[in-house]
């Protein structure tokens, strides 16, 4: 079964332009692949990482992470792109630079008994439509200061506000809703 499960992959790669056949002379019946193509294509997927696992990863939910996605924080790879298997994959380069770009404006420190936490942060504004990529969007701009314990950022439900911090982006938001 295993077998017949290869050979149909290896069939929809081709078909959908993903590798090439090469045939020999001498060995007509034999189907072969160019080394260096497989190796572009096995690179590329080793950067595309299952949806469920980026979650896993942040920590957050199936729907934070699909909001993440929606609103292209996160970099959804296109399902043309001949992945091993059906189901949602992400440019993982794409969850690094988010990261990343957070790391700049993220202090490492252990939470202070007052510390806000980022879902209570969400929870709190949500009706002003505060969610998840509100909060990175304005980490990522510099304009809320957040703090984790580790530097890895990982799992995101640990970032953690000053109080100060989440009553003026309370004001914020709130002013800007009463213009709409």
């Amino acid at each position: 079964m295993a077998e017949v499960e290869a050979r149909q992959w290896l069939n929809r790669l081709v078909e959908e332009g993903h590798l090439t056949v090469t045939r020999f002379p001498a060995d007509s019946a034999g189907i072969w692949f160019d080394r260096h193509a497989l190796g572009i294509l096995k690179t590329d997927w080793q950067q595309h990482t299952p949806f469920l696992t980026v979650a896993r990863q942040l920590g957050v939910s199936k729907r934070l992470a699909g909001e993440l996605l929606n609103a292209r924080m996160l970099q959804r790879v296109s399902p043309e792109h001949g992945l091993k298997q059906q189901g949602i994959f992400v440019h993982q380069d794409s969850l690094d630079g988010l990261l990343r770009g957070m790391r700049t404006f993220t202090t490492i420190q252990s939470p202070p008994e007052n510390a806000v936490p980022l879902l209570t942060v969400c929870i709190r504004n949500g009706v002003w439509g505060v969610d998840l990529p509100y909060i990175l969007n304005r980490i990522l701009a510099g304009k809320l200061p957040a703090c984790h314990p580790d530097d890895s950022l990982l799992p995101l439900t640990a970032l953690w506000f000053m109080p100060h911090e989440v009553a003026a982006l309370a004001q914020t938001v709130r002013a800007g809703s009463e213009m709409h």
